[in-house]
């Protein structure tokens, strides 16, 4: 019984120990943006600028500019306890006191989508992007508009008829692989997965959308 009791206070200190997951997202979000020098009032309340700010750096420093949001991303990870526990739309809705943020679900499947993106360029989608870094570095800068695009297509058709949500979600991938094909058939593949990855986050349903390119990687 003693041991059992021990047990249980154990457990409840270490419960209360951790940070409530809204202070973990805004001191990961905090970390990121000083590592990236972009502005402190970027965060899921301004997904579209702080997706602007970001690709905009793939763009400076030349071939640098990846290796600097990677190394911002890896920062925002650390910054975590539990990565998992708290990188949740749910967490963004909440405060550690369990009443709304003022987070819409919208703004908070946004921000989770740029950071699903972000997870794959620095990931499975590194090598590709290292591969056409100045042509792809562009394709971000001159076609903001109409990645935007894309993006809001998606979800204009999807508010109006949900029951095709996985057909319109595949729309919007081959718009992005569209826009980044100028730079080649891998490129277009990055600019698919780019998408896919970012649309799973709130249609996780989709199983069945995946990306192709007839290239042989080297």
């Amino acid at each position: 019984m003693a041991m059992s009791l021990l047990f249980v206070l154990a457990f409840v200190a270490s419960v209360a120990a951790q940070q409530p997951c809204s202070q973990e997202l805004q001191n990961a979000q905090n970390s990121f943006n000083d590592a990236l020098k972009i502005s402190a009032n970027l965060n899921w309340f301004t997904v579209d600028q702080l997706r602007n700010a970001v690709e905009q750096k793939f763009a400076d420093n030349g071939p640098f500019g990846l290796r600097e949001v990677c190394g911002a991303f890896r920062t925002y990870r650390v910054s975590f306890s539990d990565i998992s526990r708290c990188a949740r739309v749910v967490e963004l809705l909440r405060d550690a006191n369990g009443y709304a943020t003022g987070v819409t679900r919208q703004q908070a499947y946004d921000y989770f989508s740029f950071m699903s993106q972000l997870d794959y360029t620095c990931g499975g989608g590194y090598e590709i992007f290292t591969n056409q870094d100045s042509c792809m570095t562009q394709q971000f800068v001159n076609q903001t508009a109409a990645l935007k695009q894309c993006r809001d297509t998606f979800y204009q058709k999807w508010s109006i008829d949900p029951k095709d949500t996985c057909g319109y979600a595949f729309d919007a991938m081959v718009c992005y692989q569209s826009a980044f094909a100028a730079c080649g058939d891998a490129a277009g593949f990055f600019g698919c997965e780019y998408e896919r990855v970012g649309i799973q986050v709130h249609f996780p349903q989709c199983t069945d959308n995946f990306c192709i390119v007839n290239h042989k990687f080297e």
